[in-house]
């Protein structure tokens, strides 16, 4: 599941007429909205796309309350691909010296 919430927005333009147009009342733009996931990856094993990933989630509205004239939304649909490639890996270390001065301790 995932869960949103957003408040109203705080001051506003003084050009905008909220009484021309609902959508520019900043007091009524929050809302809630709660979503079920459901997600699916693949990995090739062979063939062109091996070694990639592909990751298909979609979310589906469970519950929504939004406080003023706002789009609502049903659902939602996402396509993710990933890919990795075998490369020699170069590793390079670098030798950094001190400069700083040495404390000698004294035996008294």
């Amino acid at each position: 599941t995932s869960a949103e919430s957003w408040g109203n927005i705080r001051g506003a333009d003084s050009a905008l007429d909220a009484s021309d147009e609902p959508t520019k009342d900043s007091a009524r733009q929050g809302g809630n909205r709660l979503n079920a996931l459901l997600g699916v990856t693949f990995h090739p094993e062979r063939g062109v796309f091996k070694g990639q990933q592909f990751l298909i989630e979609g979310h589906a509205l469970f519950m929504q309350s939004l406080h003023g004239p706002q789009l609502k939304q049903r659902y939602d649909l996402r396509e993710t691909g990933f890919a990795a490639y075998d490369a020699p890996v170069q590793v390079r270390t670098l030798h950094a010296r001190s400069a700083g001065r040495e404390d000698a301790t004294c035996a008294g």
